[in-house]
């Protein structure tokens, strides 16, 4: 019985190590396309250390709507988006602690909006970041905190990880895990974390006049306490921290009659961390409907309008 188990034990350690070793190749070689992390962590350790004045972070509204190039022709800086699909706050200092670790921002500015702020599943959040970030200690962090017991076990067995949720390829394959952000649209990896979205030939514009959303919902503590250890990581490291609330497409945005109470509790947390906040939905800017692609990306032309609303903000405000 001794034999059996230690010869068990002995092929499970092999299964694990074949496991991770094929499952690191595969992580480095998967399309998720048209979320771009791979491109986007690639480019951040390609960056000269110490050269980034402006980091934003945040949710697919961040990585989708500021873009770094033209806020560096805007304030003479240079500066990088680390935001990524269905970021929340816990994701946020996980990727903070990361870039730290290479660069001294002066400036933080985080992308807020309440639909991560009601996560309490963090898995899809982390899984954007964990296989494309360097530091053993982060991807670690990352681990315990964002995934439940069956998701660690998934993540460390990465062969059935990939396989499970169809995630997994080669480079040359002709499948491809594809975010799908509407019909007649399409995106591209522009630079420096930034992905640019535009409409094809066929493009219809979507009338959202009629959809309705509800706002004002309870938000996770796990979530808000994040916010909490951000703002201390900044501090403690001399940057300034900024909450910008990405805008609502206008014809949404219409028809929330409550929304004054969510962007009093935006000012309270926002208060209560002693950080600055913009929201972009009770700020007169030159956004329109027609900039948006569904109900809150906007498409290239529209990321432009928003980047230079919040650059002119930036430079008025001194932050630089």
């Amino acid at each position: 019985m001794y034999i059996f188990f230690k010869q068990f034990t002995i092929f499970l350690i092999i299964l694990f190590i074949v496991s991770a070793i094929i499952g690191y190749g595969l992580s480095n070689s998967r399309d998720l396309s048209e979320y771009y992390p791979a491109q986007r962590w690639g480019e951040f350790y390609n960056q000269e250390k110490g050269s980034i004045d402006l980091i934003f972070l945040g949710s697919s509204y961040s990585y989708r709507s500021f873009i770094p190039s033209f806020f560096d022709s805007l304030l003479d800086t240079k500066s990088f988006n680390l935001g990524s699909s269905n970021q929340t706050p816990m994701t946020s200092y996980f990727v903070l602690k990361e870039a730290l670790k290479y660069q001294t921002p002066k400036i933080i500015v985080m992308e807020v909006c309440e639909n991560i702020l009601i996560k309490s599943d963090n898995y899809k959040s982390g899984i954007h970041n964990i296989d494309f970030i360097n530091s053993l200690d982060i991807r670690t962090g990352l681990m315990l905190t964002h995934f439940n017991l069956s998701q660690i076990v998934e993540y460390l067995m990465p062969i059935y990880r990939f396989n499970s949720y169809k995630t997994w390829m080669l480079k040359g394959s002709k499948k491809k895990i594809r975010h799908l952000v509407g019909k007649g649209v399409y995106s591209k990896y522009y630079n420096r974390g930034y992905v640019a979205t535009f409409p094809r030939t066929n493009y219809r514009e979507v009338d959202f006049s009629k959809t309705l959303r509800k706002v004002n919902r309870k938000w996770e503590f796990e979530q808000v306490e994040f916010f909490k250890k951000l703002s201390e990581i900044c501090k403690e490291n001399g940057i300034k921290l900024l909450w910008v609330v990405h805008p609502i497409n206008p014809s949404i945005f219409n028809n929330i009659n409550n929304y004054n109470e969510l962007s009093e509790r935006y000012k309270a947390l926002a208060a209560n961390n002693d950080v600055e906040i913009i929201d972009f939905n009770l700020e007169h800017t030159s956004i329109v409907a027609q900039d948006f692609y569904d109900t809150d990306h906007l498409f290239y032309e529209g990321a432009l309008k928003i980047s230079a609303e919040l650059a002119s903000r930036l430079k008025r405000k001194k932050y630089f």
